[in-house]
């Protein structure tokens, strides 16, 4: 299949960059952020059989309208191996195009911890586990802490990025209680990147309050609407959206709140990964500190 060429689309000129507000006027009308939903799936009935993946690809690989959707955030995940490699591959191809369109891409990383296979092995997630998106990771409290659920670790179908290999390294020549090397491949690509509130929402649900929802599928759309304010400075300021995160989460890790306590849950009466200063595998660099993001997101080109 033939695609179209990408076209640019330069954002609205501005004479002197916006002065970024605190977070806090966000959580309130009339500067509550929205964030349209493009792609919501579910089963109508027992015999459905949707293709989610083809219907959520074809929203992210979207090259010809001139006007698309900034951020993407997705609560769904599944086990590594459950996507055959070639999709996998293939689907790997639409999230590098949307990244070349600037769109950035969170997932939530998982809520079975580290988890734990027949073989008595860890279980990266996927797509939160894939190079060329962001895995959201969860924490809990205030003080924010990793919680147990989040799910987070080392690929085997990719290797680690290079945008991570310092952070990574440190974690695993420093952090105290690592898991045993039998349990992860050290070398895979390391997830998640981030991590948001995890736990203590409430869902409405045909105009009914539920309390006490938990997870990273709410950890992702929270980490999402910060970013999107991000997006909202530098496009006010005449730049451009920021696109594919990562490379600029890790440069500017000093920009989160960096998580030290808690971990998540292992396998085969093996603890999971600990969470320890820098970045971790429960709650990557930490959370979002949105001022000092602001800053450093308006002092790129």
């Amino acid at each position: 299949m033939e695609y179209p060429p990408l076209r640019t689309v330069p954002p609205p000129p501005q004479s002197s960059p916006p002065t970024p507000k605190p977070l806090s006027d966000y959580a309130r009308p009339p500067d509550a952020v929205p964030m349209d939903i493009d792609h919501d799936t579910a089963d109508p009935s027992p015999n459905a059989n949707p293709n989610a993946n083809a219907n959520a690809n074809q929203v992210v690989s979207n090259t010809s309208d001139q006007e698309v959707p900034l951020i993407f955030s997705t609560s769904y995940g599944e086990g590594e191996t459950t996507t055959t490699l070639d999709t996998a591959q293939r689907t790997n191809t639409e999230f590098i195009k949307a990244g070349s369109r600037g769109i950035s891409l969170l997932f939530a990383s998982g809520d079975s911890g580290a988890g734990c296979s027949a073989e008595k092995k860890f279980i990266p997630n996927w797509p939160a586990g894939s190079p060329y998106v962001t895995g959201v990771g969860g924490t809990t409290g205030v003080p924010e802490r990793a919680v147990g659920l989040a799910s987070g670790g080392f690929c085997n179908r990719w290797g680690r990025q290079s945008w991570q290999a310092d952070a990574v390294s440190t974690y695993l020549s420093t952090a105290a209680n690592i898991p045993d090397q039998k349990f992860f491949n050290q070398s895979g690509r390391a997830f998640p990147d981030i991590a948001a509130q995890a736990t203590g929402f409430t869902v409405v649900a045909n105009m009914i309050p539920v309390p006490g929802v938990a997870g990273t599928s709410c950890a992702s759309p929270t980490a999402s609407g910060v970013f999107a304010l991000l997006n909202d400075l530098r496009l006010a300021a005449g730049k451009s959206s920021l696109g594919f995160l990562n490379p600029f989460i890790y440069q500017n890790m000093d920009k989160f709140n960096d998580i030290t306590e808690g971990g998540n849950s292992g396998c085969d009466g093996e603890e999971g990964f600990p969470a320890a200063k820098g970045w971790d595998p429960v709650t990557g660099v930490g959370t979002p500190n949105y001022e000092k993001l602001a800053q450093a997101v308006l002092a790129l080109p």
